[in-house]
């Protein structure tokens, strides 16, 4: 390790030891990897201490004395809580937002395949498949940005926030360029091509590729906004954006304009959003200094690269385990199977959507428990949103199981039925996959991402090995197997001996804690189940009716279910504040010894 690149390690009583990396834009993706394991292997998280000395000996430890006040800056450890309501409000807000989306698309699409005829709109459905794969550019900088910032905010780091945000957007700015590149270079391709509707699709793959590259840099407010759990603002946001479209869309519509308008339209009904998105960041945060060159520093942009390059790896891994199916169903089973495929999957996306709008709130405040080495109350919020988790993932699964047919019936015709089983595969599928969402984030919250994407990267492997190998002999349903037994093999039982590794989640605990939610949820859904079956016809009032009449069954009794058990977790005053929606910090041991050490603890 480098002279400037070492490690501060204060020691609690009674508590865990708490690392810092000093110089850490000097160091290798090694040493950084080896850094994190360090401080895993200890149960710690980056402290806000500066060291009295360099080390220039490399692992040779030197000890400070404790009582040397001059050459120690010390702080006291916080715990850290996020109001339950605000949480309530975030999840709340996010299935607002998916739904409202879902019904304007539901019918949005029509009108506009009417308005715009069936070639102009594959122009503008191409343009926009092509444009989607620009989201791989990403580089995993989006999750960097949101978990960085989240430990800086909840270790109270205001220049490393700023530091972070900055550096964040000078990084997607320079995306942003290359966006721009390719997309002149795609369009000019589209241009002199032969293809008699070259000249069109070239302009509104520019258009589109226009607006791309301005979304990049504007994933820093979202990102920031995000880490400190406001996601009812962002929830908002993103339904000011898409109402915003909506209506110009139908706007430029209803005035007979052709797809080149629309794409236009769109564009410039996104710049008060990305305004509006700005203003809220600097509201949100004050002590935030857009645009400032000057923070953006080479050590945060590495950081957020070593950070990010695992990432992209999971978020591969996550597209060949949801996406792979199609071309596994195309190549074995022919292009029309596809049609019927997507039915189910098409289901599935909106439920993985779903449930993470409810889970994902946690995902910060795991992080900044991490961030204060706050591990008591991050494994309470693990346990509490796995509980979440686990009812909000089994009522969906349930619903698609117990209302699926009747509404591929109703919605598409009996012509479909045929995907009703492999819907009901695909739904226990996923809702082993979101069962366990709360570890899989606990793997980002706690920076071991590298972690994560070895076990989403064995997942997608195995599901495409088993899809391939299935389809030949059984057909839509052998692909959908293929998704379902690695889900069930991966999230039950490895996952949880690698969170146990990495994070400190015992498998004991883990297991009862699931094994009872879970067993809760299914006593719970006897009443919903047995209404479902009376309700349940192919008609859209019954199914809805089925609907919200199981949906209020259930949860009045599971969310009676994880008061309960959560009201054992927490049961100190500070807990029954938390219940009931205050926002708190509690301060704990101040450190009692530094010891500075090279990469290795001796």
């Amino acid at each position: 390790m480098q002279p400037n690149a070492h490690v501060s390690l204060i020691v609690h009583p009674g508590r865990f030891s708490a690392y810092k990396w000093n110089g850490i834009g000097n160091a290798t993706p090694t040493q950084y990897w080896n850094f994190i394991e360090l401080r895993t292997r200890a149960k710690c998280f980056f402290a806000p201490v500066q060291s009295a000395t360099e080390v220039p000996k490399g692992d040779v430890v030197e000890k400070v004395s404790t009582h040397d006040t001059n050459s120690v800056q010390s702080t006291a450890k916080k715990r850290v809580f996020v109001s339950a309501r605000k949480l309530a409000q975030g999840s709340g807000s996010r299935v607002v937002r998916l739904i409202i989306g879902a019904v304007i698309g539901f019918l949005l699409t029509p009108f506009m395949i009417h308005r715009l005829g069936a070639v102009n709109y594959g122009l503008w459905a191409l343009a926009f498949a092509f444009i989607g794969y620009y989201s791989l550019l990403d580089l995993g900088l989006s999750t960097a940005l949101f978990t960085h910032m989240s430990q800086a905010l909840g270790a109270d780091d205001k220049e490393e926030a700023n530091r972070i945000y900055n550096t964040g957007m000078a990084a997607y700015a320079w995306i942003g360029c290359v966006v721009l590149l390719l997309t002149l270079i795609f369009s000019l391709g589209s241009w002199f091509s032969k293809s008699s509707h070259g000249h069109v699709l070239a302009i509104v793959l520019f258009i589109c590729g226009v607006q791309t590259a301005i979304s990049f840099p504007m994933r820093a407010p979202f990102g920031a906004l995000n880490a400190g759990s406001h996601f009812d603002i962002t929830a908002w946001l993103s339904i000011f954006g898409l109402i915003l479209r909506s209506l110009a869309t139908v706007i430029v519509l209803l005035q007979g304009r052709g797809v080149i308008w629309l794409a236009a339209a769109n564009l410039l009904a996104n710049i008060p959003l990305y305004i509006v998105a700005l203003i809220a960041a600097k509201w949100a945060y004050p002590f935030l200094r857009l645009f400032d060159r000057r923070a953006v520093n080479r050590a945060v942009s590495k950081k957020l690269l070593y950070f990010g390059a695992p990432v992209i790896i999971g978020q591969l891994a996550d597209r060949v385990r949801l996406q792979s199916d199609a071309i596994v169903v195309s190549m074995f089973l022919g292009i029309a199977a596809v049609a019927h495929y997507n039915v189910a999957s098409t289901f599935v996306l909106y439920y993985v959507d779903g449930i993470m709008a409810i889970i994902g709130v946690f995902t910060p405040l795991l992080t900044m428990q991490d961030s204060t080495c706050d591990r008591e109350g991050l494994r309470k919020t693990f346990f509490t949103s796995t509980q979440l988790a686990i009812g909000s993932a089994g009522f969906v699964a349930f619903g698609l199981i117990a209302l699926g047919h009747p509404f591929i019936e109703r919605w598409m015709g009996r012509e479909y039925l045929d995907a009703y089983p492999v819907l009901v595969v695909l739904a226990l599928a996923t809702l082993f996959d979101m069962m366990h969402a709360t570890a899989s984030a606990s793997f980002y919250a706690t920076m071991h991402q590298n972690v994560y994407a070895v076990l989403n990267g064995t997942e997608a492997v195995l599901n495409l090995a088993l899809s391939i190998s299935l389809a030949p002999h059984y057909g839509m349903i052998g692909v959908a197997f293929g998704t379902l037994i690695p889900s069930f093999l991966i999230r039950t039982f490895v996952q949880p001996l690698v969170l146990e590794r990495y994070v400190g989640i015992s498998v004991r605990e883990y297991a009862n804690v699931t094994g009872r939610a879970f067993l809760a949820a299914l006593l719970f859904l006897v009443a919903p189940a047995f209404l479902s079956l009376r309700l349940a016809k192919p008609q859209y009032s019954n199914i809805l009716l089925a609907a919200v009449c199981s949906a209020i069954l259930f949860a009045i009794p599971y969310w009676g279910f994880i008061l309960r058990t959560a009201g054992k977790r927490w049961p100190s005053s500070a807990g029954k504040k938390f219940l009931e929606g205050e926002a708190h910090a509690v301060s704990g041991e101040t450190p009692t010894e530094v010891v500075m050490a090279g990469e290795r603890e001796p």
